[in-house]
């Protein structure tokens, strides 16, 4: 493919990229490396569920590409409308539904996406469970 039909083609895809590193909506700025990025890609478990979600601890949560296909990076944000604090963690995927992840004190927590990526089921060995569902 020439470059002009590589230009058309790649001005025709809809893909929309956030970069969340604390910008105001609006803002464009070139994707850097150090940021999570959100957009549509050939990584099909985590295409389903990249993007903002709320949990029914009143926590948001931002799941974002790691740039490997085989993990999802997971922001938890436990103030509602705050970029402070926040808390990082990568998941792996272990199969086309589930993922797992150690939270802050090191337990691992198991998220399960519903059909229809709208909810995931999140849990602990403990018992604790939250229910993540998407806001936008």
């Amino acid at each position: 493919m020439d470059s002009e039909a590589m230009n058309r083609a790649t001005g025709a895809a809809v893909v929309v990229w956030l970069v969340l590193a604390g910008l105001p909506q609006g803002t464009s700025a070139a994707p850097t490396s150090a940021a999570p990025l959100l957009a549509q890609t050939d990584q099909r478990r985590s295409d389903q569920v990249v993007g903002y979600w709320r949990s029914s601890t009143g926590a948001e949560v931002t799941l974002a590409y790691t740039g490997r296909p085989q993990t999802l990076m997971i922001q938890v944000f436990p103030q509602p409308g705050r970029a402070q604090p926040r808390l990082e963690f990568t998941a792996t995927w272990l199969d086309d539904r589930r993922f797992a992840y150690r939270d802050a004190s090191g337990s691992r927590l198991i998220g399960e996406v519903q059909p229809g990526a709208r909810r995931i089921s999140v849990r602990g060995a403990n018992g604790w469970s939250a229910i993540w569902e998407r806001s936008r």
